[in-house]
C-alpha cells in the first residue's frame, strides 16, 4: 500500500470517529469530549507511537481548532510523509517518492459520500469514547477497512486498523504517548521545487 493511501486511511477513520455520536451494533453511543474540560486552548499537539504490519513509526498531529490539522509521520527519524486540511483543502507530501498532492475537501466528499470538515477531525483527538466500525475506501482496487478504538480510564488512546485491499491486508496500529494544549504551534508545508505531482 502507498503511504498516500495509509494517511488517506487513517484520516478517513478520524472523520467516522469524529461524528458526535457513534453506532455500534444497534446501540447508539454518546461520546464525551475533552472540549468538556478544555473549554478554551488556541492549540494542541498529539504524540503517537505505531506500527504498520510490524514496521515501527511515530506520528504527530498539530491542530489549530477549526482552521487547520497539521500531520507527520516518520520511520527510523526519517520524515516519511506530511500531510494538512484546512477548511477547504487537503494536501498531502510523499517524502520518500518526492510527490505532493492537493485535493479540494469537495472531491473528497464527492469520493467518500460524507461531510468531511475539521471539527469532526479533531474529535478524533480528544474525545473519550470507543468505538468500532467497518466500512470501504474508494481506491482501486475498493479497500474494506475495520477499525477499532480504544480508551482507558486514565484516558490513554489506541488505534487499531486492518485495511484489505485485494489479496492484501494491512494492519495499523497506533498508540496516544501525549498530548498537550496551547503550545504556540506552527503548520509548516513547503513543497520542494524538485517535487511532482503538486
Amino acid at each position: 500500500m502507498r503511504i498516500k493511501n495509509i494517511v488517506f486511511c487513517f484520516l478517513f477513520c478520524a472523520l467516522l470517529a469524529g461524528c458526535s455520536q457513534l453506532k455500534k451494533g444497534t446501540e447508539t453511543v454518546q461520546k464525551t469530549s475533552e472540549h468538556e474540560r478544555k473549554s478554551s486552548y488556541s492549540d494542541f499537539v498529539s504524540k503517537y507511537s505505531g506500527s504498520y504490519n510490524g514496521l515501527p513509526f511515530n506520528l504527530q498531529v498539530r491542530v489549530k481548532p477549526d482552521s487547520v490539522i497539521w500531520g507527520s509521520v516518520s520511520s527510523f527519524s526519517i520524515e516519511a510523509a506530511r500531510f494538512m486540511l484546512t477548511n477547504d483543502s487537503v494536501f498531502f507530501m510523499d517524502k520518500i517518492n518526492r510527490r505532493a498532492y492537493r485535493e479540494s475537501k469537495r472531491h473528497v466528499c464527492e469520493l467518500t459520500s460524507t461531510e468531511l470538515n475539521n471539527a469532526q477531525l479533531e474529535s478524533l483527538f480528544l474525545d473519550t469514547a470507543s468505538a468500532e466500525m467497518t466500512f470501504k475506501l474508494p481506491f482501486s482496487p475498493a479497500m474494506e477497512v475495520r477499525m477499532q478504538k480504544r480508551n482507558d480510564a486514565g484516558q490513554a488512546q489506541q488505534i487499531r486498523i486492518e485495511a484489505q485491499q485485494g489479496s492484501s491486508v494491512h494492519k495499523v496500529t497506533i498508540n496516544r504517548s501525549e498530548i498537550k494544549y496551547n503550545q504556540g504551534l506552527t503548520y509548516p508545508f513547503n513543497v520542494p521545487s524538485s517535487y511532482t505531482g503538486f
